[in-house]
């Protein structure tokens, strides 16, 4: 896991900029090393904090991000940092910005989507936009759109609202305009289109995070631009 960069620490929490393919949490399901192994190699001391604890059971990952999501994420490094930081989440106190690429053009430059989320009920695996779904909202901006052989795609930037698992790719998938390189929400026909045009990777990055500290202090924190966008962007 050497490429696991800490982009941020104090005391209080850390930032990571997490790499494609790092499953974040560890799970019964889960084989190989996670980010929470790493944080307990590197960063946290959890000896001594109550083992029930939410904290100590999430190794201070405050967030989350899907296993193929690359981008920055916030660590608390103890208990009052990591109630603080997961309330400035649940107040929706948290400026996100993602990065990615759709498969299919996107016509409008600006937008926003307000739909529903909840599991698929023909398929437990995927989420999808119910009716009954908790309530989830996420704007979007076109950044460009890009022609490979004789596909179009668009590069955007998305800010969620809330935090729904698959938020984004759900409301892309929405919109027929889903994250390239998902393998979850694209046909078997799209993903074969997204490898014929090199787009090997789940197309999505946490780009930024803005937020105030429990002093009132403003931290704002941007990673580079991966590489693999950079190539497609051109």
């Amino acid at each position: 896991m050497n490429n696991i960069e800490i982009v941020f620490e104090n005391e209080n929490l850390a930032i990571i900029n997490k790499p494609v393919g790092l499953v974040v949490n560890r799970s019964s399901t889960t084989k190989g090393p996670t980010l929470q192994d790493f944080l307990e190699e590197n960063i946290l001391q959890i000896e001594g904090f109550n083992p029930e604890s939410e904290f100590y059971s999430r190794s201070g990952i405050v967030h989350r991000l899907d296993k193929d999501t690359s981008g920055l994420l916030v660590v608390a490094k103890n208990e009052e940092y990591f109630d603080f930081l997961q309330e400035k989440f649940r107040n929706r106190e948290v400026e996100k910005k993602y990065l990615l690429m759709t498969f299919n053009k996107v016509l409008d430059e600006r937008f926003e989507i307000d739909a529903p989320l909840a599991r698929n009920p023909k398929n437990r695996f995927k989420y999808a936009v119910v009716r009954d779904g908790k309530d989830a909202q996420t704007y979007f901006e076109k950044i460009k759109d890009v022609v490979i052989g004789d596909r179009e795609f668009s590069f955007l930037y998305a800010q969620p609202r809330t935090g729904r698992t698959h938020q984004i790719r759900v409301h892309l998938a929405a919109n027929s305009t889903p994250v390239a390189g998902d393998v979850i929400y694209l046909s078997e026909r799209e993903q074969e289109i997204c490898n014929s045009c090199t787009i090997n990777r789940l197309m999505l990055h946490s780009l930024s995070l803005k937020f105030l500290g429990m002093d009132g202090e403003e931290f704002y924190f941007e990673t580079e631009v991966p590489e693999e966008f950079i190539r497609l962007m051109e």
